[in-house]
């Protein structure tokens, strides 16, 4: 009956009245005696409760409806996380629907009311940050890490998953950040201590990901945080200034001389990276100022 009632009450706009109902809940619930002492129908409206805010909760989610889902949160003392004992629709998938669909306002109500953050949903088994993170929703990604949520996050696996024609490789926030181009998210993970120098399953590092796809923004973050603009990417002796030659990247090949990079490393081969590039004013480039 109450659920009928909800309906009605939220089809009119009549949150008032809830709010009021809410409050009436509550008072009955601080009256009743403890749950291992309870009687029957005790019990009963234990649990009658439970599944009306269930309902109230998933139908704000649902609707992306903030004032609703506030006021179930704010004036009630409902676990968000009892969602994961209804099914399919857990907490976390509704977290992860909301950031898909770049509703924060719901995200942030859902973080704030206490849902688990280092867990790994059934959707290629992303974390809430992961999500947030490869998505550049930042104001989520912040307020995940206000939250706890733990900035190198990420599922492990020892096989190879396919997911989407790829095989899984087991990234991290600010590898899915640095591969997609978030600099947002990447400069809040930074500031949280993600670790920049973390390699995924095949070895590749924040760095890789972000210089083979040429987001000079990524590649300067992550110097500035002390990646090493020389490093040896691979026992060929790749360097960052050779792959960004390579891709023909002029920005970033600017941006990487003025951050330290030396053009006359050589690869094991002998091969430095003007002898990588294959445009003449890339060339010229890499030979400004830094011999021949």
């Amino acid at each position: 009956t109450l659920w009928k009632d909800f309906n009605k009450w939220f089809l009119s706009g009549t949150l008032d009245i809830l709010k009021a109902v809410l409050s009436i809940m509550d008072k009955v619930a601080k009256m009743l005696p403890p749950k291992d002492d309870s009687s029957e129908e005790a019990r009963k409206f234990r649990w009658q409760r439970e599944e009306f805010l269930t309902k109230i909760a998933r139908k704000a989610i649902k609707e992306n409806n903030p004032q609703l889902l506030s006021l179930i949160v704010n004036n009630t003392k409902f676990d968000i996380n009892a969602l994961d004992n209804h099914g399919y629709d857990s907490a976390g998938h509704f977290l992860e629907r909301a950031i898909r669909s770049n509703e924060t306002e719901i995200a942030k109500i859902l973080i704030k009311a206490g849902i688990k953050t280092n867990v790994s949903y059934l959707r290629n088994e992303h974390s809430p940050l992961m999500w947030a993170a490869s998505r550049d929703e930042a104001e989520i990604v912040k307020a995940l890490l206000e939250a706890g949520a733990d900035p190198d996050y990420h599922p492990e696996f020892n096989n190879d998953k396919i997911e989407n024609g790829d095989v899984y490789n087991s990234p991290t926030p600010l590898m899915l950040a640095a591969r997609n181009g978030a600099s947002e998210s990447a400069s809040l993970l930074i500031e949280a201590g993600a670790d920049i120098n973390k390699e995924d399953l095949f070895g590749v590092t924040p760095l890789m990901k972000a210089l083979v796809r040429g987001y000079t923004s990524i590649v300067r973050l992550l110097i500035k945080a002390g990646v090493n603009p020389n490093q040896r990417l691979n026992e060929f002796g790749v360097t960052p200034l050779m792959v960004a030659s390579a891709f023909n990247y002029q920005d970033m090949v600017k941006m990487l001389l003025e951050e330290g990079a030396d053009a006359n490393i050589a690869n094991k081969f002998g091969k430095k990276a003007r002898d990588i590039a294959k445009d003449e004013e890339m060339k010229k480039i890499l030979s400004g100022g830094r011999g021949k």
